[in-house]
């Protein structure tokens, strides 16, 4: 694969030095999609005067194209352009403008079944910026997000749904918010679509002696660099994929709109949807074995209970 410095970049496709650096970016990913492919990737770094002995006719990057083939196939001519230039230009990859969705796991405990009837319910948009500002705090080294280009970015921002989900639509939802990252269309509330919504009739439960136990999830969104998201995922992973200054937030919000059914005081946090259905399967199998004996509603409590598993 043909690489230009930067000089002549400029000279062939105008723009400036951001717009290499997206350059190099796209010629990344493009040099990705090949090496899934069964083929040796050779990358020709282009050298002007080299080129020039080659063709000395009309300049086209047509003809860089075909020059650049013609070097990849003889060892002698790669052997002295990689003399020539020993240190291929590499691609800003940490600044690549990336979305990172967090789901956060709640469990809820409902008396009867009239109760889980409010769990679509919209909630409410000033709690909804009480996360966003914990998240800014936790990760307040962080720069503030700022779009560099199209394809890159310095810092992050932080986006959350306006309602919960039920883990079936967990899949649905990646691909509805990068979409609209993708689109520039994603705003710091994200209107869950209604076909995604948790309901009564979609929710999965499990009813357990005078209660019906069941599991929804809060989308939480971030978008920025990929070094910013990749240090935001780390630190999730040193805490257990749980935030303590989230928990309460969240648990005052879910309680706040479905009647104190919160069933435990902590969050978990999870970057990766795939995970979740294991996780919840192994749940639903030892759900007999957790004792609920001590689950009173979040607000009356004095201290953190956690969900106990009877051994």
């Amino acid at each position: 694969m043909l690489i230009y410095p930067f000089k002549d970049y400029k000279k062939y496709f105008g723009g400036n030095i951001e717009d290499y650096k997206d350059y190099l970016v796209n010629r990344h990913f493009h040099r990705e999609h090949f090496e899934e492919e069964p083929v040796r990737i050779i990358d020709v770094p282009f050298v002007f005067e080299e080129y020039r002995k080659w063709n000395k006719g009309i300049d086209t990057v047509d003809a860089h194209r075909r020059w650049a083939l013609k070097m990849a196939e003889d060892t002698d001519s790669m052997e002295k352009l990689n003399k020539l230039v020993p240190i291929l230009p590499l691609p800003p990859l940490q600044e690549c403008s990336t979305v990172q969705i967090i789901f956060a796991f709640i469990p809820l405990i409902f008396q009867d079944k009239q109760d889980i009837k409010t769990i679509g319910a919209r909630l409410p948009e000033k709690t909804l910026y009480r996360i966003i500002d914990v998240l800014k705090n936790k990760f307040s080294d962080l720069p503030n997000y700022e779009t560099i280009s199209k394809l890159r970015c310095r810092g992050v921002k932080y986006s959350v749904a306006d309602r919960l989900i039920p883990p079936d639509s967990l899949q649905q939802i990646e691909e509805n918010i990068e979409d609209l990252f993708q689109n520039d269309r994603l705003k710091d509330i994200y209107q869950v679509p209604k076909n995604l919504r948790a309901t009564a009739k979609n929710l999965e439960t499990k009813t357990r002696e005078d209660m019906i136990i069941g599991f929804a999830f809060l989308p939480i969104v971030v978008v920025g660099a990929d070094a910013e998201i990749e240090y935001i995922e780390t630190m999730l992973e040193y805490y257990e994929h749980e935030l303590n200054t989230l928990s309460p937030v969240i648990c005052d919000l879910v309680n706040s709109v479905l009647g104190n059914t919160f069933l435990d005081g902590s969050v978990l946090l999870f970057s990766n949807a795939d995970k979740i259905n294991a996780f919840l399967k192994e749940i639903f199998k030892n759900l007999d074995k957790f004792n609920f004996t001590d689950v009173v509603p979040f607000n009356q409590r004095k201290a953190r209970n956690r969900l106990t598993l009877v051994k």
